[in-house]
């Protein structure tokens, strides 16, 4: 979508009924193609390409507008464009329907490819410029077609590419938009090998890779040192079929990697990024996972996956927005790693209790000193002595109970004796504790023993509240929907 101009605006909103009183009939009869180019062309940029183009063909007035959009967003769907006969819903019953279907498949193709080349053709010969060029094939074309149509994309000053394509040459592709320094933002979604030779982009900010497989040392150490001022960098359902895998960038700021699968759990992945203050991690615990430089870290997502756990579904990015968090799913398998400070951790989200959540509870708020909310969100696990072992971990009461914890939030919360015992242990030493709020897993009206009993509990702050289920809820769901990208509503 294209924003319009303060100039767009004033022609449009002084369109007043009076003048168009004064038009001639005639005028009135084609009063859209009337309109100031500059508002036809605001118009075209809300439709879709394969439309926009489409209104060349009404008249001679509107021939030429499309490649007078300013800062245009080209998507080509090859699925949207290409209507096979048939519709699609049928196999072909014999032979000759198939060496039919297999031929008007082609010339389907044909025409996409046509259409996409006249497209660029059109925008090369009049001087346009692209912001967005996105391409998504359900067909296989050819590297070189896919190829040219990037370095045409090149030529128009692109700054953000979505590829959604076969590639079997990952060299070419990384090829066709090398050098490019109005390039921006770069998503590849393909099944594909990257080993290349040679990365030079020399603007590009943000980095999105899905489902592609890493084979080699060499192509990750050219890809990520190609990418001088990367900021943001996403991995989401790739293969790291390398030993050692290492992110290493100097400007790197945001790093998801999500249901990425690596070779062994017994690899090395080291990720040393100094300005990195956003990681957000889904998949398996390697034997050795080295994250350094992590003081400008303020928002951390873990989950760790049982390692025969496939990944179903995965989190976008996480939107941190105003919020400094933490989110661990799951406990860090058995602390074998000691965790790092984070001295400008302010909220902290935990998700499931397992057998060691207990102690990563006690080592996450011993080593955050600033933290400010705390959300058990995943609840429990049902078994005694849990909190004596939240107590093992701990010397003395943490720092920032004392000093700067102001919410705690419980959900899914059962009533087992650990968990009150917990919550008592908040109440007790949390000294700035404004508000404490709790979802039951239970019917607290018949069980309101558990409610008094917090109630009556010794608080170290005089001005802490305590919120029941109800209150407990809404905030739960709000949860979902921040820290889990899960949305609670139906449209």
């Amino acid at each position: 979508m294209v924003h319009a101009s303060a100039e767009t605006d004033f022609q449009i909103k002084h369109l007043k009924k009076s003048q168009l009183s004064e038009l001639s009939s005639e005028l009135r009869d084609d009063f859209i193609s009337n309109l100031p180019d500059t508002v036809l062309c605001h118009i075209l940029s809300f439709l879709p390409t394969k439309f926009a183009v489409g209104t060349s063909i009404l008249s001679s007035k509107w021939k030429n507008l499309f490649p007078l959009i300013p800062n245009l967003n080209l998507e080509f769907d090859d699925s949207l464009i290409l209507h096979h006969p048939n519709g699609g819903e049928e196999e072909p019953s014999t032979s000759k329907d198939a060496d039919t279907a297999d031929k008007s498949g082609e010339e389907l193709k044909s025409s996409f490819t046509d259409f996409v080349g006249g497209v660029l053709k059109s925008l090369l010969q009049n001087n346009a410029s692209i912001c967005k060029f996105k391409l998504e094939c359900q067909k296989k074309y050819t590297d070189d077609c896919i190829g040219s149509w990037l370095r045409v994309a090149v030529m128009l000053g692109v700054q953000s590419v979505c590829l959604k394509a076969s590639i079997r040459d990952s060299c070419k592709l990384v090829a066709s938009l090398n050098g490019c320094t109005s390039l921006l933002a770069l998503h590849l979604d393909s099944i594909f090998s990257l080993k290349v030779s040679a990365v030079n982009f020399p603007n590009l900010k943000k980095l999105i890779l899905d489902y592609v497989q890493f084979s080699d040392g060499e192509s990750v150490e050219l890809l990520f040192n190609g990418c001088p001022v990367l900021n943001t960098l996403k991995l989401q359902f790739c293969v790291l079929l390398v030993d050692d895998f290492a992110i290493c960038m100097p400007s790197l700021t945001r790093l998801v990697i999500c249901g990425s699968l690596i070779r062994s759990i017994f690899s090395t992945v080291v990720i040393d990024t100094p300005k990195l203050n956003h990681f957000s991690y889904v998949g398996l615990l390697t034997e050795c996972y080295l994250l350094r430089n992590v003081d400008s870290i303020y928002a951390l997502a873990v989950h760790i996956l049982p390692i025969n756990t496939l990944l179903e579904d995965h989190d976008e990015e996480l939107e941190v927005s105003s919020y400094e968090y933490v989110k661990l799913a799951e406990a860090l398998r058995d602390l074998s790693v000691p965790l790092p400070k984070f001295y400008n951790l302010k909220t902290l989200v935990l998700g499931a209790m397992g057998m060691t959540g207990w102690k990563t509870l006690a080592c996450f708020l011993d080593n955050a000193p600033i933290l400010e909310a705390l959300f058990l969100f995943g609840g429990f696990n049902m078994y005694d002595g849990g909190f004596a072992s939240f107590l093992s971990v701990l010397n003395y009461v943490p720092y920032c109970l004392a000093s700067s914890m102001k919410k705690i939030e419980i959900g899914a919360f059962s009533g087992q004796e650990d968990e009150i015992m917990l919550l008592e242990y908040f109440l007790q030493n949390g000294k700035v504790l404004e508000k404490l709020v709790f979802n039951c897993d239970f019917d607290w009206r018949k069980n309101n023993a558990v409610f008094n009993r917090l109630l009556d509990a010794e608080s170290g702050s005089e001005t802490c509240k305590i919120s029941g289920p109800e209150k407990g809820r809404m905030v739960s769901l709000y949860c979902l929907e921040k820290f889990y990208g899960v949305s609670t509503s139906r449209e």
